[in-house]
């Protein structure tokens, strides 16, 4: 069976600051915070082959820990489900959960 491809698409980057300005809810060490994720950069673009979708396994060069988090929503594209609370069909925005350096992603189910 052949599934569709899905790409993913970075949107934005947050920085730390952007989310917490001077006043973080909790001490971290300073030192060990990039700032911005550095895994990515707005407009990076992976396409995701259908059988590889179905793996759960990242593509290469995707950081493991964001493919983790947004996952779920590339094998409900790649399976033909909906995301219900989308207006545009065959998509959806997801993010990873770093709540340091969170990055955001638009996932589009493309058809051929």
């Amino acid at each position: 069976m052949g599934y569709p491809r899905v790409k993913i698409t970075v949107v934005k980057r947050l920085r730390f600051e952007d989310i917490y300005g001077d006043n973080p809810p909790l001490e971290y060490n300073p030192k060990e915070v990039q700032g911005i994720c550095w895994s990515f950069k707005e407009g990076d673009e992976f396409i995701i082959e259908g059988e590889h979708g179905i793996t759960n396994l990242p593509p290469p060069q995707f950081c493991s820990w964001a493919w983790d988090d947004i996952y779920k929503y590339v094998f409900a594209l790649i399976t033909g489900s909906e995301i219900y609370w989308m207006k545009k069909k065959n998509s959806c925005l997801a993010s990873c959960t770093d709540g340091l350096n969170p990055v955001l992603f638009k996932i589009e189910r493309l058809e051929d």
